[in-house]
């Protein structure tokens, strides 16, 4: 079930996880390519945990994940071809909705893209 809303508080984040061998990276945010295992965009809750928007399922950290922040406007591609954007509303709510209509047409356009790696 799709969880697109923040509930309490929650901010919406990206978990990164490197491969062990590459956690040098670990400290430099802009590094984006080889040493990244797992790109996974969730809803950071009050309490630390993390919950995938797409499935409202909670996701598993491990030692190698950092969290990063995920910009408004950042469209995010999961290996099933389903795209969600981070967006927000005229009252400044910040929200995930999918960038496809239920005919397939583009509703959304986003400012950049990642692809999720689970």
């Amino acid at each position: 079930m799709n969880r697109f809303r923040p509930e309490n508080g929650e901010k919406a984040v990206v978990l990164v996880e490197f491969k062990p061998y590459f956690l040098a990276y670990k400290a430099d945010e802009t590094r984006w390519n080889y040493p990244i295992s797992k790109v996974i965009p969730a809803w950071k809750t009050n309490d630390g945990r993390y919950i995938s928007p797409l499935t409202g399922e909670e996701v598993s950290v491990t030692e190698n994940s950092q969290e990063r922040v995920l910009l408004r406007g950042m469209e995010c591609v999961y290996p099933e071809g389903d795209h969600i954007i981070l967006t927000r509303n005229s009252k400044g709510e910040t929200f995930f909705m999918n960038v496809f209509d239920e005919n397939g047409v583009r509703q959304a356009k986003g400012i950049g893209c990642i692809t999720v790696k689970l």
